[in-house]
């Protein structure tokens, strides 16, 4: 059996119901499996009033579906479910991939910056003027702005669909050609994917 690490609050009970001096392995067992029971009970408790859980049940299907793209949003699908629920509140995307985000974030940021140490280190304003540092560092900060804008708020399909169709007029035939081979398919699209 596992030892109870001394001056751990489980040793603390264990030692005050004297189990560890004198109660066999089966004893010590049980009284390891009801201080568990206890502080479990415990901790909802004080959690209870200050978070709230919810519960869902979900058929092999959906939970095959949920983990797959909980995985591509690179999440646990409970912590998946949360994110989606608020964004669907605030009428925003969930990102996939935060960390990349700001990983993408954080490179623009250090453009900006050695943008500015190598302006401050060019001797005379004229060179400066030549290089247009200044310029070169809004451009960065309109990207970075931009791709955080792009990964949080992605346009709707409506409008990239009308944006491509303004920018290629030809474009409404390629439309036509996919709506009618799924028209011609019997094409049902997939349901929400919350029901």
């Amino acid at each position: 059996m596992k030892r109870v690490k001394r001056n751990s609050q489980l040793w603390h009970y264990l030692n005050t119901l004297g189990i560890l001096e004198k109660g066999t392995e089966e004893q010590i067992r049980q009284a390891k499996q009801e201080y568990r029971k206890n502080y479990l009970r415990n901790y909802k408790k004080e959690k209870k009033g200050v978070k709230k859980e919810f519960s869902i049940t979900c058929n092999r299907e959906e939970v095959e579906r949920l983990s797959q793209v909980a995985k591509a949003h690179g999440i646990s699908p409970s912590r998946f479910l949360k994110k989606a629920a608020f964004a669907y509140t605030e009428k925003k995307f969930v990102i996939p991939y935060i960390g990349t985000l700001y990983h993408i974030e954080q490179l623009l940021l250090n453009c900006k910056s050695n943008i500015e140490r190598i302006a401050e280190r060019e001797p005379g304003a004229w060179f400066k003027q030549d290089r247009n540092y200044a310029e070169l560092e809004r451009v960065v900060q309109t990207t970075q702005k931009q791709i955080v804008e792009i990964f949080s708020n992605p346009p709707s399909l409506e409008s990239v669909i009308e944006q491509a169709l303004i920018d290629q007029p030809t474009y409404i035939e390629k439309l036509k050609k996919i709506i009618a081979h799924y028209d011609s398919q019997k094409y049902v699209p997939p349901g929400p994917f919350i029901r």
